[in-house]
């Protein structure tokens, strides 16, 4: 097996930081600073998350498809908060990631929120809703969201905050282990039971109408934050500071929502007026009865 200069480079420099880091801990002095603890901890994040880092048996180095290996890692130690995320098995991004709750009547964004790019969206479901309804006193009758907001207990969580129907596509390969697959549904007197034997409560076209009308909205959302507030990058560094960056686009991007919305009132006020008035003029060329 041959060793390239960069595995050999690689395995002494984790080595010689494995060396550092234990003489820091041997020593008692080192240990009781302040700013010496603080290192040492972002040291042992780094040692931890890249010991697996390593060439493999056959020299070859891991690759960045293998999402477990890379999802949730360090970036760079100026910003340990800025870590890797994907978007799919194939498709990884860096830095931060937002999640948005959004009032589909009117557009507005009714909560927000800056996460670690290796956050699971799932987890965000509940936590969102919650400072929707602290903030604005507002549980929405239904939900809807994409199939990754099928995984862990979000259903549960967003039925136990009183949402009344969730429009939440199911995602197969990861509900098998629970038994939610499409053959263990079954018809029963004309409606369809899942294999805990719960009756469907609404049915597919009222489902498929919802998605269909409703999920694509929160795109154009997170897109207008994203392109034209300043979300496409982080302008500062921690999650801390990630987050006032987020409310603050939120704000900007309602106000401008609210803003047209508003303009769009007076302009059909105005046309209505117009057309009154309009209608009580005397028509083209006549002439105005004389008072006198």
């Amino acid at each position: 097996m041959t060793i390239s200069f960069k595995q050999k480079y690689f395995e002494e420099l984790i080595a010689a930081a494995g060396l550092v880091y234990d003489a820091v801990k041997r020593s008692s002095s080192l240990n009781n600073n302040i700013e010496v603890k603080k290192e040492m901890e972002l040291l042992d994040r780094i040692l931890e998350e890249r010991k697996d880092e390593c060439f493999d048996e056959e020299g070859k180095k891991q690759k960045k498809e293998d999402e477990k290996k890379i999802v949730g890692k360090m970036i760079n130690p100026s910003d340990p908060d800025a870590s890797w995320g994907a978007k799919s098995d194939k498709k990884f991004f860096a830095g931060y990631k937002v999640e948005s709750n959004l009032d589909h009547k009117y557009g507005i964004i009714t909560a927000i929120e800056a996460d670690k790019a290796g956050h699971p969206e799932e987890k965000s479901a509940a936590p969102l809703l919650e400072q929707q309804k602290e903030n604005l006193g507002i549980v929405p009758l239904h939900f809807t969201a994409d199939a990754k907001y099928d995984f862990g207990n979000t259903r549960t969580e967003l039925k136990a905050l009183g949402v009344s129907n969730l429009y939440i596509p199911l995602v197969p390969t990861k509900n098998k282990e629970r038994g939610l697959v499409w053959d263990n549904f079954y018809f029963e007197c004309g409606h369809l039971f899942c294999p805990a034997g719960y009756p469907a409560e609404r049915r597919f076209e009222e489902y498929e109408l919802v998605m269909k009308g409703e999920r694509y909205k929160i795109e154009p959302r997170q897109a207008d934050l994203k392109n034209n507030h300043g979300l496409k990058r982080a302008r500062y560094r921690g999650l801390s500071r990630v987050r006032i960056q987020a409310y603050l686009a939120a704000m900007a991007s309602n106000l401008k929502k609210w803003f047209k919305k508003i303009m769009g009132a007076l302009k059909d006020g105005t046309l209505k007026t117009l057309s009154l008035l309009a209608a009580l003029a005397p028509p083209k060329g006549g002439v105005c009865p004389d008072d006198g």
